[in-house]
């Protein structure tokens, strides 16, 4: 079966030339349509709205020169991980 099936030849071609004549018009690839899909992030802005590239983006805020500051007793040199007043409260309600 698999030499029946492939004993036949398609030889290639030199070039374009040697191809045979038709009197069918060439074919074209199929017209483009836009695929469904996810709605765009963007909303379509009014006549009236500025555009969203022409309005400036707000910058990050550099961390240097900010004074870390504890969430709990709020005092500058350490974070609410090591803060000295949660081990006291902790030891307190235990």
């Amino acid at each position: 079966a698999f030499m029946k099936a492939y004993k036949p030849m398609v030889h290639p071609m030199a070039s374009q030339d040697l191809w045979a004549k038709t009197n069918f018009p060439p074919l074209l690839p199929p017209e483009f349509h836009k695929q469904q899909g996810r709605p765009k992030k963007t909303k379509i802005s009014s006549v009236g709205e500025p555009s969203p590239s022409s309005i400036p983006k707000a910058k990050h805020l550099p961390r240097y020169n900010l004074e870390i500051k504890c969430s709990i007793c709020k005092e500058p040199g350490h974070n609410k991980r090591k803060c000295p007043r949660v081990n006291e409260a902790g030891s307190n309600s235990q």
